[in-house]
């Protein structure tokens, strides 16, 4: 969709997501797109934290995620000159239960933290 209107000639800025539980910027052609972690937790897919067995019976779905410790934001400003500033935040995981204990550095070619990282985006 973004494709088809900028060729009609439409200038697009930015194209922001933030369901990917991950933190990315690429940039095609003048378009910045960014996605933005996700606010609560990872989703790996598979039982990773060791949760109690009652937990894991009254929420069968909860095992496959790594919560995170406080809820993600990030704050952004886009200036005059259209170039975008991201204020986001570090976070962590609860109790320490990290995707690195499962030997889990990256997700789909991403970095995987509990953080927003702040960056200065520059449009030309």
């Amino acid at each position: 969709m973004l494709t088809r209107e900028i060729r009609k000639g439409k200038n697009i800025l930015a194209c922001i997501n933030g369901h990917d539980h991950a933190d990315s910027v690429e940039k095609m052609n003048s378009t910045h797109y960014i996605t933005v972690n996700s606010i609560s937790y990872k989703w790996f897919g598979f039982q990773s934290y060791p949760f109690s067995e009652e937990i894991r019976t009254n929420h069968p779905d909860l095992p496959d995620m790594i919560l995170h410790e406080q809820p993600l934001s990030a704050v952004f400003v886009i200036h005059d000159n259209n170039d975008i500033e991201i204020q986001g935040m570090e976070g962590g995981y609860q109790d320490h239960f990290s995707p690195s204990v499962l030997g889990i550095h990256a997700w789909d070619g991403r970095s995987v933290t509990a953080s927003i990282q702040s960056r200065s985006l520059i449009h030309f």
